[in-house]
């Protein structure tokens, strides 16, 4: 199956050159149209970066968390566990999130920096059900996820302060996909369910903004963030007569996104959440 679209301009790379990863029984990525692949099986791709001419693309391996550098693997961790997003920081290196195994079928999240891992804190009562993106702000690694409790899911986000637990309508469960800082603060991107029925949103310094629907939509997925000049691009896809649509919302209006047919066709049978315009 086919799990994250995205798209990366990279550092350095010229205007117009367009990166495309996704997650089809391993890892693909595409430049320009020219596809290059990980040589891998029993493996799931499910974030990716772009850094000069080099494509990073991280995941798990035979259930371990990975790294492909230009498709060569490395292994982050002996533990158990996934790697959900990788992103470069400000001096050039790939910093990681994802989640490894603890104990009783339980995970905990965590960042890799340098191939040092480092824990994050759950919040109090609340076990871990999936992390999510990161981001930066200065030398402060910010990174999202879901977090469980016998009431249900909810988005969380961690800051240097510890882990945050994010609002959720009463009757909804809260999911966190991805972030961005602007100016300084944080936008987190995911989208509350109830009936299961989605709404997307925004939370902005803890509040949460709903993203509408386009017309004729009945359900909608947003997992993706991030600035395009002072424009906010927020990706994900929406349910239209039965069938998930990608779409993009740029300064919260969404529009449809269309795709040649091949990589359309990928995107649908996986009712794919994430498009990312980066």
């Amino acid at each position: 199956d086919a799990d994250s679209i995205m798209y990366r301009r990279g550092p350095g790379e010229a205007d117009g050159s367009l990166y495309i990863g996704a997650a089809n029984n391993g890892g693909i990525w595409w430049k320009n149209n020219a596809a290059g692949t990980l040589a891998f099986s029993n493996n799931h791709a499910s974030g990716m970066a772009v850094s000069g001419n080099d494509v990073i693309m991280v995941g798990t391996a035979s259930s371990k968390p990975a790294l492909w550098h230009n498709g060569v693997r490395t292994d982050l961790d002996t533990s158990s566990g996934l790697v959900a997003d990788i992103a470069i920081d400000e001096t050039g290196k790939a910093v990681t999130v994802g989640n490894i195994y603890s104990t009783n079928y339980t995970w905990l999240p965590c960042l890799w920096r340098e191939g040092v891992r480092t824990l994050l804190p759950l919040p109090a009562g609340h076990s871990l059900y999936e992390m999510g993106g990161l981001a930066f702000s200065g030398a402060q690694t910010l990174a999202v996820g879901t977090v469980a409790t016998n009431s249900g899911k909810y988005a969380c986000l961690w800051d240097a302060s510890g882990a945050h637990v994010l609002s959720r309508p009463a009757g909804h469960e809260g999911y966190a996909g991805g972030i961005v800082v602007v100016a300084g603060v944080a936008r987190v991107v995911g989208w509350t369910e109830a009936s299961a029925l989605a709404e997307p949103c925004v939370w902005v310094n803890g509040g949460r903004n709903a993203l509408p629907l386009p017309a004729g939509a009945e359900s909608g997925f947003s997992q993706t963030i991030s600035m395009d000049g002072g424009q906010e691009l927020v990706g994900g896809c929406v349910k239209i007569s039965g069938t998930w649509v990608p779409c993009l919302w740029k300064d919260r209006v969404p529009s449809l996104v269309s795709f040649d047919t091949n990589l359309y066709e990928l995107v649908e049978y996986s009712r794919n959440y994430a498009v990312a315009v980066r």
